[in-house]
């Protein structure tokens, strides 16, 4: 089974996006179509594929082998820590407040803003896990499933706005999430659980901090595709005006900047 969700985009057009298939393959219906997380790519129908690198933990083990895997100092003494504080874990409740703190995380680490779930696909291929200190909503995770495969898709939390023994503990909190999605996806039969992406790439710190925070899970890096097709010449024009625009923006504003440093060592040598 693959999950399928439509999105609409300049309010008309349908993108759909199809996760956890084999491959790639032409769907009527729609504007464009997105496979995020195939096992394979297929260059035969015109699909461009982009790889995409993640850790993989096999979910066939046994649950002590997996937990064995974790590190032992970064993760395991963590996620007891987190269960010896008292942090309770809830599935599939308080939506709209995670999407409150999401929003205030992504603005404090200066990310892009995300649209909430809709409430028509909550709980239909998608889990949420939040953590609660004291009765405080601190930190939650967001994954998508189906019968093989569950993915960490989005995670928020408070470590910003709290003290350093309380971030400490937020940071238990993220730890304890993923071990229960973990066991609350192997009670359901799932194959394999997806860390949601793991960094290649030239040196970049953060990047490399959430690497190994990731890997201290034991996953074994794994390549997936993710792969495109635009069936609409109106939505390939469309997103290329987009990326002009964007590009536009972006760029504006440094050549302002450089033009008014211009300008002033002009003056200053005409001075």
């Amino acid at each position: 089974m693959v999950l399928v969700f439509d999105v609409k985009k300049y309010g008309f057009i349908i993108i759909r996006e199809i996760w956890f298939a084999d491959f790639p393959v032409d769907i009527k219906g729609a504007h464009s179509i997105a496979f995020y997380s195939c096992k394979r790519k297929n260059n035969l129908n015109h699909f461009r594929c982009v790889p995409f690198p993640t850790l993989i933990i096999d979910l066939s083990q046994d649950l002590n082998a997996i937990w064995r895997r974790f590190d032992r100092k970064s993760t395991r003494y963590m996620i007891s820590r987190a269960i010896r504080e008292g942090i309770q874990v809830k599935v599939n409740t308080d939506w709209d407040e995670f999407y409150i703190l999401e929003k205030n995380f992504r603005a404090r680490k200066h990310l892009p803003p995300v649209d909430p779930v809709p409430s028509k696909i909550r709980g239909h291929g998608v889990l949420l896990f939040t953590a609660y200190l004291d009765g405080e909503l601190v930190a939650g995770h967001l994954y998508l499933y189906d019968d093989r495969h569950i993915r960490w898709l989005r995670a928020a939390s408070k470590r910003f706005e709290m003290d350093k023994r309380r971030s400490v503990l937020v940071g238990c909190a993220n730890r304890l999430l993923i071990w229960e999605a973990i066991k609350h996806a192997k009670n359901k039969g799932i194959q394999e659980f997806d860390m949601g992406g793991y960094y290649i790439g030239s040196p970049n710190e953060e990047l490399e901090r959430i690497n190994a925070f990731k890997k201290s899970f034991g996953g074994v890096i794994t390549m997936k595709y993710n792969c495109f097709k635009d069936y609409s010449i109106i939505y390939g024009l469309a997103k290329k005006f987009t990326n002009i625009l964007r590009q536009y923006y972006l760029y504006r504003p440094l050549q302002t900047i450089i033009n008014s440093q211009r300008a002033s060592l002009v003056g200053k040598i005409k001075g």
